[in-house]
C-alpha cells in the first residue's frame, strides 16, 4: 500500500531548527568580520541550508491520521474482496457450464457406441453378402469374431466412465473454498488424456467430431484455471 498525504493545516508546515540556524549564523558572523564588513546574509538562502528547515514529524502525522487511513484502507480492501468474489463466482459458473457441456456430449457418445458396433456389423455383413454372390464361402464364425474384435478395439466404456468421474471431481473442486487453480489444471489434463484416448479408439466420424468439441471445452477450462490461485 502506498499513501500520499498533503497536509494543508499548520501541523503540516516545516519547522525551523533554531539550534542549527544559530550555528550557521555564528560561522557567518566570523566571515563577515574577517572577510567583508559589508557582507549581508540572505534569510531565504539560510532556510535552504541543510538541517535548518525540518519536515513535520512523521510519527505525529501518522498518529493524527491513523484512524482515517485505516478506515479508507479497510473500505478499499473490502471492495477488492467483493470484486474478487464476484469475479470468482463468474469464473466458477463458466467452469461448471463447461463441465455440463462436456457431460452432455459424453452422454451422446456413450449412447452411440452400440450403434457404431451395429453399423460396423451391418456393413461387414453387406460386404460378405456381396462376396457370397460371387460364389465365395464366408465362415459365419469368422464374421462374428471380426465384429467382436472391432467391438473390443472400439470399446470406450472405460474412458467414458473415467472422464465422467473426472467431471464429478472437477465440480467438487469448483465448489470448494480452497485454492483450486493447480487442481483444476491437473484435472483438465486428466480429462484431456481420456478424450484423446476416446478419439484414438473411435472409428465413427460423429464421435470424432464430438471429441473435438470436448477438447475445445477442456481448453477453455485450462485457460480459466490459469487465472485462479
Amino acid at each position: 500500500v502506498s499513501v500520499r498525504m498533503k497536509t494543508l493545516g499548520a501541523q503540516g508546515g516545516y519547522r525551523v531548527n533554531e539550534s542549527v540556524l544559530s550555528n550557521y549564523l555564528d560561522q557567518l558572523k566570523i566571515l563577515e568580520t574577517e572577510a567583508n564588513p559589508m557582507f549581508r546574509v540572505n534569510l531565504g538562502s539560510l532556510m535552504q541550508l541543510p538541517g535548518v528547515c525540518e519536515p513535520p514529524a512523521l510519527e505525529q502525522l501518522a498518529k493524527e491520521t491513523q484512524q482515517d487511513l485505516l478506515t479508507i484502507y479497510g473500505k478499499a480492501l473490502q471492495d477488492v474482496i467483493e470484486m474478487r468474489t464476484r469475479e470468482g463466482e463468474s469464473v466458477v459458473a463458466d467452469l461448471l457450464g463447461r463441465a455440463d457441456e462436456i457431460e452432455t456430449i459424453l452422454t451422446d457418445i456413450a449412447g452411440r457406441v452400440d450403434d457404431v458396433v451395429q453399423l460396423y456389423h451391418d456393413k461387414t455383413k453387406a460386404r460378405v453378402e456381396q462376396l457370397l454372390e460371387k460364389k465365395l464361402e464366408i465362415d459365419p464364425e469368422a464374421l462374428a469374431r471380426e465384429v467382436a474384435m472391432f467391438a473390443e478395439r472400439s470399446d470406450i466404456a472405460e474412458e467414458v466412465s473415467r472422464l465422467t468421474a473426472h467431471l464429478g471431481e472437477f465440480r467438487t473442486i469448483c465448489q470448494s473454498n480452497k485454492p483450486a487453480g493447480r487442481k483444476l489444471d491437473f484435472m483438465s489434463q486428466e480429462m484431456l488424456r481420456e478424450a484423446n484416448t476416446i478419439a484414438s479408439k473411435a472409428t465413427d466420424a460423429t464421435i470424432c467430431r464430438q471429441v473435438v468439441d470436448i477438447k475445445t471445452a477442456i481448453d477453455r477450462i485450462k485457460e480459466q484455471a490459469a487465472n485462479l490461485e
